[in-house]
């Protein structure tokens, strides 16, 4: 399997894939026994729905997931999207509305794709979540609220200033303070 890091783009692929003609391209991967790049291109072609929806307006988080993956998947490949800088902050202020609620906080966490450099305001919404959740529910459910912070800890990473003020909240709760 060639890797995408060593892998050179031809201006063919990358008007195919700029054109999202995808299946053709995956043929042309597929001939040239690329056979790892064309799978990469086909899940580009089904997380590329997600954008789509968000475009449109009627997407929804699994819409956003989607288009995440898209997003680090093309970074991967070394290929980059004409409306991708629109889209990454649509991503961004999306992630904070998302994050606000309990179910798709859990679906963020879980999801752990929003580690690249392109995430962190993203990151900072959902860690200031954590902080806001963790604050309200302590007192009744401490091993949960233990358990979001690890979970947050591994999926978004704790340099954010949120992430701190949030472990150093739990301690300051644990020590009884």
């Amino acid at each position: 399997m060639t890797s995408s890091v060593s892998f050179a783009w031809s201006a063919h692929d990358q008007s195919l894939y700029d054109q999202r003609r995808f299946i053709e391209l995956t043929h042309v991967l597929v001939m040239q026994k690329k056979l790892g790049l064309a799978k990469k291109i086909l899940e580009q072609e089904k997380d590329l729905s997600g954008c789509r929806q968000i475009h449109a307006g009627f997407g929804n988080l699994l819409s956003l997931l989607d288009c995440v993956h898209f997003i680090n998947r093309e970074d991967e490949l070394k290929l980059k999207s004409s409306k991708r800088t629109s889209l990454l902050s649509d991503i961004n202020v999306l992630c904070g509305k998302f994050a606000s609620r309990p179910e798709s906080l859990t679906k963020i966490l879980g999801s752990k794709i929003f580690m690249a450099k392109h995430w962190v305001k993203c990151r900072e919404f959902t860690w200031r979540q954590v902080y806001l959740t963790v604050y309200a529910n302590f007192d009744a459910d401490p091993v949960g609220s233990l358990g979001l912070l690890r979970k947050a800890q591994e999926a978004l990473g704790s340099r954010s200033p949120w992430a701190i003020k949030a472990l150093s909240l739990f301690e300051t709760k644990l020590d009884g303070n």
